[in-house]
């Protein structure tokens, strides 16, 4: 063969080959990448999916508001957090200055975001410098961790930031992802939960999620239960996957600083502050309990020593540190007391707080960062700081992390200064060179919090606090009280004159800021529960003008709307609510719930099964129709709901306590005790499971059971005044007049103005038949002052100063007395009491007295 035909056929021989691999890559790569790209178009043009960016544009704007779906790459549909909806004009103008602010739900201020931390310094640099605009847009989310942070800063990077504010690490370990996650695997590398995040960002890996999750159905939770969720899941202070946990902080956080400075956006970090004083830890491992007996009787300096020693052999016990903590406290040595609370923290097995390896992580990150744009905020050494010691408590937070709205200015004054510094020259130049912040009373002013807010603050917390582990916390039940103790107050000063004071705050706070959509929300929640429905109406209108696609304004209106008879109009609020949720079972149990609080029973109904039918095994809306069946007396079908629903969920005090009402209904007593014990052993503070379980005994001839039930409560809850109303109440059932005295005169120690307490008191007072405790002269004072403290409106207190009247002899007295109780009544909702106080004024009339029925 020549040259040129060897030359020939090499070169065949070579295009050959290239040609074979072309085919191949044809084939392997081009091809199936093709495909992938028309099913993902397919997918895209049916609907199937959701959008994963964190803003999307609002209908007829030129602005954006968050993305309720957004969380769904983290959670599953029916867990799914949602971001605050803001109004975030797409377009910064010349003299905006514009901050994110990042991270779980302690960053976006719950229970009331409105009065966050972020809120805070708005209102801060906005009296600072009146001549610049501020927007603070709040990007975080509840239960989510820096593996979520970093891909809504990378959102947040489009929309020309000025700063980021990262505030994170609660959730670092029970967050997605995190070593004691329940949202999914948690023991992946961070290249396979980045590919995974990334792979949910198309239709076609949703769809792949999708099918995941319901083969694994079982496997997670089905519902949001909030902290509860997590019992099962502690993780211990040597865990090793805690390391991984922690290195995957540092890479996310760094990342996130990265992000930030190529938009060209300073970077504050702070390290987390969290509740080491007055927050035992969830869950521990075990003690011989050795130093309790100390403690208990205030011998300080023995506890101490018992404590130190126990913790030779039990270095892990998180309660030995807290209680070690404790004792360090009551005797001043507060920088041992912090140590030891800190270390309590760290030895916390249900791992809700960001602990010491956290914030160190935080402080390397600014660190290795300093001089780059990005500056620490320590407020994890600095918020509750007493001398050498860190001691914050009840006075910075409600319960674990979440800040007070003292402790929410607190955390924003610590970050202004470096803010003020790092403001363009522009703004600077406004005000003088290092500006004191504004005080707490001057935002708040700005804010319009009014003591209304306050109590639905505490109202949530508290409804949180009953709920696991909360439950299982050392001194739970006191805690409670404290809370409890301020709510009464608060309610209290809920006069017509303080709700008018009240009003014209939220509407001079409008005036200075006609488009703070949150002070808004605030209001027109305010003009509902004032009975003001068309001003409701109509701001709840400039709500949905600015936000039309948000669910949560619908259902605002909604409710107004029904509120009004509008009923139409609430149905299709509603609807709206359910096309617009992220999950529609959620958005008809809320509605639901709504529906329940206003008796309007078929409505209900008609929600709940609508819930339902989307979400099954819903413990929430089981209990609720069980709810609707107890309410029509339909024992058997209330009493299926809500074994369903105990099964579904066990371990809920209110819902065996329900359960009891149900079976106690159908005629079931020995089912019905058992079910009022079992609410009572899971949760001691629940008054009316005691009070069914007291009834229950005495109605099976067992009084003396009774009473013991109602003393051990008191014995272990001797502060709490309406418990000891109910002893009171069950004494005199049992015939025991003079411990009945002596129980309300104690509620009248602690609460001189309870007007239950003065009434039974001059009841027993008067009728006894027992001489030694019968005095009619002390229960007419008695009964004379509860009738002038209600200002004679009160038909109670009329009836039984009628009864103390009577039983002095000023017969006609008694008959004036009865019937301006009964002028009071409504007869056609107050039958029962009617017919009671007719039968009284007959009595009278015929010169009768009710102690001589009691004796007989």
């Amino acid at each position: 063969m020549n040259q040129q035909a060897a030359d020939d056929v090499a070169e065949r021989t070579t295009l050959s080959w290239r040609r074979r691999w072309a085919y191949r890559f044809i084939l392997l790569v081009v091809i199936p990448l093709g495909l992938l790209a028309i099913t993902e178009g397919a997918l895209r043009l049916v609907g199937v999916g959701y959008r994963t960016s964190l803003f999307v544009r609002i209908p007829g704007a030129d602005a954006y508001t968050t993305n309720p779906n957004f969380g769904r790459r983290f959670f599953s549909r029916a867990l799914n957090r949602a971001p605050l909806p803001p109004h975030m004009p797409a377009k910064k103008g010349p003299t905006t200055y514009r901050v994110f602010v990042l991270g779980g739900s302690a960053a976006q201020g719950v229970p009331d975001p409105s009065v966050g931390f972020g809120r805070m310094l708005q209102v801060m640099l906005a009296q600072t410098y009146p001549d610049a605009r501020f927007e603070v847009i709040n990007a975080a989310m509840t239960a989510v961790n820096s593996y979520v942070v970093l891909p809504v800063t990378r959102n947040c990077a489009r929309f020309e930031p000025d700063l980021f504010i990262v505030y994170v690490g609660n959730n670092e370990v029970t967050g997605p992802f995190g070593t004691g996650t329940v949202f999914g695997r948690g023991a992946m590398s961070l290249g396979m939960i980045r590919a995974q995040l990334a792979m949910k960002t198309t239709r076609l890996g949703q769809c792949v999620d999708g099918l995941t999750r319901r083969l694994a159905q079982g496997k997670g939770p089905a519902y949001w239960s909030g902290m509860e969720m997590f019992l099962d899941n502690q993780v211990g202070f040597d865990d090793p996957g805690l390391v991984r946990t922690y290195a995957h902080l540092r890479r996310n956080l760094s990342d996130i600083c990265g992000v930030a400075r190529a938009a060209g956006a300073e970077v504050i970090v702070s390290t987390v502050a969290v509740n080491l004083v007055d927050c035992p830890p969830f869950a521990s491992a075990p003690h011989d309990g050795a130093g309790d007996a100390f403690r208990q009787a205030e011998d300080f300096p023995n506890a101490i020593a018992a404590y130190q020693r126990a913790l030779e052999t039990h270095p892990d016990s998180a309660e030995l540190h807290y209680r070690l903590g404790q004792c360090f406290l009551a005797t001043d040595r507060l920088a041992e007391a912090s140590a030891a609370f800190a270390a309590a923290r760290d030895q916390d097995r249900l791992r809700f707080r960001a602990d010491s390896a956290i914030n160190d992580v935080i402080r390397d990150v600014a660190g290795q960062w300093q001089g780059r744009g990005v500056f620490l905020v320590d407020a994890g050494r600095h918020l509750g700081r007493a001398g050498q010691a860190v001691l914050p408590g009840n006075d910075l937070f409600y319960e674990h992390v979440h800040l007070t709205v003292e402790g929410n200015y607190q955390l924003a004054r610590l970050m202004f200064p470096q803010i003020v510094q790092g403001l363009p020259e522009s703004i600077r130049s406004q005000a003088p060179a290092s500006p004191a912040p504004p005080t707490q009373a001057d935002c708040l002013a700005r804010l319009a919090l009014t003591e209304w807010q306050r109590l639905q603050s505490i109202s949530y917390i508290l409804s949180l606090m009953a709920q696991p582990p909360f439950t299982t916390q050392l001194n739970n039940g006191a805690r409670r009280k404290r809370l409890q103790r301020q709510l009464d107050h608060l309610q209290q000063g809920l006069t017509p004159q303080t709700v008018a004071a009240m009003t014209q705050q939220y509407r001079d706070a409008i005036k200075l800021a006609e488009d703070d959509l949150p002070l808004r929300t605030n209001f027109l929640q305010f003009l509902q529960f004032a009975g003001d429905l068309p001003e409701a109406r109509a701001q709840a209108q400039r709500l949905l003008d600015a936000l039309p696609t948000n669910a949560a304004a619908h259902f605002e209106m909604g409710m107004i709307c029904f509120g009004l008879g509008q009923t139409a109009a609430a149905q299709t609020h509603f609807q709206r609510t359910a096309e617009l949720a992220p999950d529609r079972a959620s958005a008809y149990a809320k509605i639901a719930e709504f529906m329940l609080e206003r008796r309007e029973l078929d409505q209900a109904e008609s929600y709940c099964r609508k819930s339902l039918a989307a979400q099954p095994d819903s413990p929430k809306m089981l209990r609720a129709m069980g709810w609707i069946h107890l309410a029509r007396q339909q024992w058997p079908e209330a009493v299926q709901a809500l074994t369903r629903a105990i099964e579904l969920r066990p371990g809920k005090a209110q819902m065996h306590h329900d359960l009891g009402l149900a079976l106690r209904g159908a005629g079931r007593a020995a089912d019905s005790l058992e079910q009022f014990r079992k609410a009572l052993e899971l949760d001691p503070a629940l008054l009316t499971a005691r009070k069914h379980c007291a009834e229950a005994l005495t109605a099976q001839g067992r009084p003396a059971e009774a009473v013991r039930l109602f003393a051990r409560g008191v014995r272990a809850m001797p502060e709490d005044v309406p418990l000891r109303i109910e002893y009171g109440l069950i004494l005199i059932s049992a015939n025991n007049d003079a411990d009945a005295a002596a129980q309300f005169r104690q509620v009248l120690a602690r609460a001189p103005e309870s007007v239950v307490a003065m009434n039974n008191l001059a009841w027993v007072l008067a009728t006894s038949p027992d001489p030694a405790t019968r005095n009619v002269i002390e229960a007419m004072t008695i009964a004379t002052r509860a009738a002038e403290q209600t200002q004679r409106r009160q038909p109670e207190t009329l009836d039984v100063l009628a009864v103390v009247q009577a039983e002095n002899g000023q017969v006609d007295d008694a008959v004036r007395t009865v019937q301006e109780a009964i002028d009071l009544l409504d007869p056609a909702r107050q039958v029962h009491q009617l017919r009671g106080y007719q039968a009284r004024l007959a009595l009278y009339k015929s010169g009768g007295r009710v102690s001589e029925h009691r004796q007989r």
